[in-house]
């Protein structure tokens, strides 16, 4: 029953999944050295959402489940340039991307009240026309493999607004958002909108990291707007910036949070995080959309010019901070060594008392030693001596046994002769007895 229960179950969701995404984008994601590029994060995004993630796998591949729809498809992998693919879903794709190194992409979308399908909108680079393509019905485009330079953004639309001062750096792709709500044919006002009659525009990066610097450019057609005040709302409070000549206002963003920049009705927010993943930005409350800058470290707006004096003040404190903090660093290991040195000093020392304690108590039993071995010699001298006294007292005592029985032995020998002598020896007269009995 369970087994049954849980078959049924993973029917369902694939059921579920195949209807609500229906078709499948997948590829092969490379370098130019033809690499394969494994870990390479791919996201899918609507005008203002991410709707579907992933990560290429061991062999370079990776695959989305998406509905029917027209998609940012952002290949983003650290030391290269976001690569941007604007596709329209509506079957399985196959879609391999070789991602380049310094070739980045501008993206975006444009906002009109007006038919944007097919219209044309053009990159320029030193007033040429660099690059052009058409935008979708929904007003997004993508300009691929655009070198590191300041360029001008043209939208043969509504007027044919020109937007200057658009800075690609390095590595980092970028997506810029243009609302012509506001503008209308020949330039006249009309409704409300982001974009001002004048041709107003304001750009900022989306994500930065807590500490680096916020640039926000304002330009007036292709101009910069100088002198032009802006306001900011960062997560302690509410400051003003005046535009320098190149329409830029900079703010280093000392803490995590959103920070909003506004100038009359464009109003742009920046997300400072030190998250490489942040939630997707939402929509302004004006209605405005949020230019989102799908890339790592700063923003695409970078200057070398500063007016912002919390700059200096940061560095200022940030050295102070690492002064006092290297000080310490150098006296903890001064005393480290110190205490070390004096510690390394005892062990010596009771090593060395240990060494001669060891020396004296082997010098004890070798003492011990002697003195036990003098006493065996000493015993083995007394049993020698008892040995001799012993052996000396049986000699003298086989002597003196010796002695009488020598006497005995000849007195007798001694007497028997005498006796012999006198029955042998016959008198005169006498007849010996063997001639009495011969007779």
């Amino acid at each position: 029953m369970e087994r049954k229960t849980i078959f049924l179950s993973a029917f369902c969701i694939f059921l579920f999944s195949s209807v609500i995404f229906p078709y499948t984008l997948s590829g092969q994601v490379r370098s130019s050295s033809n690499v394969m590029l494994i870990g390479t994060i791919v996201e899918a995004s609507s005008p203002i959402r991410v709707v579907a993630s992933t990560t290429a796998g061991i062999d370079g591949r990776y695959s989305l489940s998406l509905e029917n729809g027209t998609y940012f498809v952002v290949f983003r992998r650290q030391n290269y340039p976001d690569n941007v693919q604007l596709l329209a879903i509506n079957s399985n794709m196959e879609r391999n991307v070789v991602i380049v190194q310094n070739r980045q992409c501008i993206y975006g979308t444009v906002k009109s009240t007006q038919t944007l399908a097919g219209k044309e909108i053009y990159l320029l680079r030193g007033g040429l026309v660099y690059s052009k393509t058409a935008m979708n019905e929904n007003g997004q485009y993508v300009f691929s493999s655009v070198p590191a330079d300041t360029y001008e953004i043209e939208v043969k639309a509504v007027g044919n607004p020109r937007f200057a001062g658009i800075l690609i750096a390095e590595k980092v792709s970028l997506k810029y958002d243009i609302d012509l709500t506001g503008i209308t044919q020949g330039g006249e006002e009309g409704g409300e909108g982001g974009a001002l009659e004048e041709g107003y525009s304001l750009s900022v990066p989306e994500i930065i990291q807590p500490g680096q610097t916020i640039t926000a450019t304002l330009l007036i057609g292709n101009r910069p707007a100088i002198g032009e005040k802006i306001s900011v709302q960062t997560p302690i409070g509410n400051v003003t910036r005046t535009t320098n000549i190149k329409g830029q206002v900079n703010l280093v963003a000392l803490d995590e949070g959103n920070y909003r920049f506004t100038y009359k009705e464009l109003s742009y927010r920046v997300v400072s995080t030190s998250n490489s993943n942040p939630e997707p930005t939402t929509p302004s409350e004006t209605g405005q959309p949020t230019p989102a800058q799908p890339q790592e470290g700063a923003g695409a707006q970078i200057t070398e010019e500063t007016n912002d004096p919390t700059m200096i003040y940061l560095l200022a404190g940030g050295a102070l901070i690492a002064f006092i903090l290297l000080a310490l660093l150098l006296l903890a290991i001064a005393k480290a060594t110190k205490a070390g040195k004096a510690h390394k000093g005892k062990e010596e020392a009771k090593g060395i008392h240990a060494h001669e304690a060891k020396k004296k108590k082997e010098a004890k039993g070798t003492h011990a030693q002697e003195a036990k071995k003098g006493n065996g010699n000493e015993g083995a001298k007394g049993i020698h001596v008892q040995h001799a006294a012993a052996h000396e007292a049986m000699e003298t005592a086989e002597k003196e046994q010796e002695k009488p029985h020598k006497k005995e032995k000849h007195k007798p020998a001694h007497a028997k002769g005498k006796k012999k002598g006198k029955a042998t020896l016959p008198q005169e007269g006498e007849v010996p007895l063997e001639n009495y009995f011969s007779q």
